[in-house]
């Protein structure tokens, strides 16, 4: 049974309040017209049922015709029971007090994680203005298979007007109204409003055929956001229907698991980004590398390895899990299901300051999650300063300092690529036993114009025999960029 207080009519498709009175209404079979009311009155569309009334009370409810939107994998419902309509005043989650998705009037701000967050309403708001930014909390359509607007006091149908319905009062407060059909609110033990007067509060469309399905199921639709976006550090492993999680790379932010059609090839690369730091201009980086893993049930072929200026793939012996094959279309990477492999990347700047770029692999992936899987971000920073060798090994047989050695510095600069300013040099970092030295140094603070050098001598001493320790040699300029040496020591006797 529905508890309703006031029929709602059509007035060029607006629904509109109608003079009735309040009833119990059960609302069943709709092969039949309500006793006593016509199916078309006064431009006024009646919803079929069955109504149960005392004498001089009698009940209607009007509604828009039922109909969908498409909403990506999904629908959402727009006219009928459950619509969700424009202009109508609700939002994602709040406490009482509040009086909109960006107010938290009741002095308190919940504190949601692993959550889509849509901030629907008037003038609908962003994550920021509703105060629940961050803890993986996504602010796009979720694409629910159906998803519905569940009634109020002021019902999404009814827009901004609607049913005022008089809050209740708790059983123990006397003397208690004497009973009567009119409609109350009241408030369940967590002081969150339960509202007897609007619907839907049921699980079903009644005004639709039989066996249509739920007003809401908001299992996930093929390319929702939502998908492999949760955690399984706060989820069960299983989801609200007993399938297993995850069924993707990740859980699915949700109750319900998203379980599609299995995938054929599927790629997944891991990480999704390398960072290089600061080069040298012209001088190529060490190598990094990506993991490409072949997720799907199929076979995978990489057709295509796209890189933007500045990177590379690195080629030459010594690349364990190397990829085969050159990820051409005549020379495919070709991994089977569960199989993995390298691609070892390398950055080469040809210019000052930051480089962004990516590596976009092209593959017969069937995957949802396509687009953001073939993807991956790269950057570094180009800059004059140059030193080398990159380490330094010292060997000594007595408590003497060792031999100098000596870091070369460049400014990697071509002509007219302006000078390092002032070079400066220090030690730090220094472990074990023994002492590392600058000993001499040609740098100055002239800096260096493009394509000259200048050398820092180091050395280094240990008081005991068979002993050794290390540091690092950082070397300076004003553009501002740094540059290291690795510097190890040992003395044997």
């Amino acid at each position: 049974m529905r508890v309703t207080i006031l029929g709602c009519g059509t007035s060029g498709g607006v629904p509109v309040p109608i003079n009735s009175y309040g009833g119990l209404v059960t609302l069943a079979d709709p092969s039949s017209v309500p006793e006593g009311a016509s199916p078309r009155t006064h431009d006024t569309d009646f919803l079929v049922g069955e109504v149960h009334s005392r004498p001089g009370l009698t009940s209607v409810y009007a509604f828009e015709g039922s109909h969908t939107t498409a909403n990506g994998g999904g629908v959402v419902i727009t006219g009928g029971t459950g619509a969700c309509v424009t202009g109508s005043s609700y939002w994602d989650i709040g406490v009482r007090g509040d009086t909109g998705p960006t107010n938290h009037g009741s002095g308190f701000t919940l504190a949601p994680i692993y959550s889509v967050l849509t901030g629907t309403g008037p003038g609908a708001s962003s994550l920021a203005a509703q105060g629940y930014t961050g803890s993986n909390n996504l602010g796009s359509n979720p694409t629910v298979l159906s998803q519905y607007c569940n009634g109020s006091r002021t019902p999404p149908e009814f827009k901004s007007s609607g049913y005022q319905v008089p809050p209740g009062i708790s059983d123990a407060t006397v003397p208690n109204p004497v009973f009567n059909l009119q409609p109350a609110a009241t408030v369940d033990e967590g002081n969150n409003w339960i509202n007897i007067s609007w619907g839907p509060l049921a699980v079903t469309n009644t005004t639709a055929a039989a066996g249509s399905g739920p007003l809401g199921n908001y299992a996930l639709a093929l390319g929702s956001p939502a998908i492999d976006a949760g955690s399984d550090a706060s989820a069960p492993r299983d989801d609200f229907f007993g399938n297993a999680r995850p069924q993707g790379t990740e859980f699915d932010i949700g109750a319900v698991e998203f379980v599609g059609a299995a995938v054929g090839a599927d790629l997944d690369i891991t990480p999704q980004a390398l960072a290089f730091g600061s080069v040298a201009l012209g001088r190529t980086s060490a190598s990094q590398f990506v993991t490409l893993n072949s997720a799907g049930s199929a076979q995978l072929r990489v057709t295509g390895l796209a890189f933007t200026t500045g990177f590379a793939r690195a080629t030459g012996g010594g690349l364990q899990q190397n990829c085969n094959g050159n990820g051409t279309v005549t020379s495919p990477i070709v991994l089977n299901a569960g199989a993995s492999c390298r691609i070892y990347v390398t950055f080469t700047p040809a210019s000052l300051g930051t480089v962004n770029g990516s590596l976009t692999v092209t593959s017969n992936d069937q995957s949802p999650d396509v687009a953001a899987d073939k993807v991956v971000a790269l950057s570094g920073k180009g800059q004059r300063l140059f030193v080398s060798p990159g380490n330094l090994l010292f060997l000594t047989m007595g408590p003497n300092f060792s031999a100098t050695q000596t870091v070369t510095v460049t400014n990697a600069a071509t002509a007219g690529g302006g000078t390092t300013g002032a070079i400066t040099a220090a030690l730090s970092g220094v472990t074990g036993t023994g002492t590392f030295q600058i000993a001499s140094t040609t740098c100055t603070a002239a800096g260096l114009n493009p394509g000259a050098s200048c050398q820092i001598r180091v050395r280094y001493a240990s008081p005991n025999a068979f002993s050794a320790g290390s540091a690092t040699l950082t070397v300076s300029d004003t553009e501002p960029a740094t540059a290291s040496v690795a510097l190890v020591g040992a003395r044997l006797f």
